[in-house]
């Protein structure tokens, strides 16, 4: 659908919700339906705006607001949600990601996310509790 130009707006953003693991990988999508010329609307970038918070990837979410600014693009109101999100939210959230990976048996992704955190000063005890609690034993971090 992608290279036949027949991708609308909500199919973007569903594959970039549900079949992009990180936003290393929705970025890459964007990039490949930008370059496909698929009109890009705000709730597009929705999801790479809530993996860069889940991810603690803050700089890189400012940049993606700016450019949505710079292109026009205004804020409705899922964008809002996503920006205005309390740190105690995002910290369940990311926490529940932790949890998801490691109930998956996926600890090498369990353990990119926490090390990403880590590196960005963005754990609190909820994810070192966890990651102590329940990976530890499998660790190749």
């Amino acid at each position: 659908l992608l290279g036949r130009k027949q991708v609308d707006s909500h199919q973007l953003r569903l594959m970039l919700a549900r079949a992009c693991e990180n936003s290393n990988a929705q970025r890459k999508l964007l990039q490949r339906a930008e370059t496909a010329g698929i009109a890009m609307y705000d709730n597009a970038f929705n999801p790479l705006l809530s993996s860069l918070q889940l991810e603690g990837r803050l700089d890189e979410l400012a940049a993606v607001v700016s450019k949505m600014r710079t292109r026009g693009m205004e804020q409705d109101k899922y964008t809002q949600n996503v920006l205005e999100r309390s740190d105690e939210k995002i910290s369940r959230m990311r926490t529940q990601k932790l949890k998801g990976l490691l109930e998956k048996s996926l600890h090498a992704e369990a353990w990119s996310l926490f090390n990403g955190l880590l590196g960005r000063k963005q754990v609190d005890s909820h994810q070192l509790r966890l990651m102590l609690a329940r990976a530890c034993e499998n660790s190749n971090a």
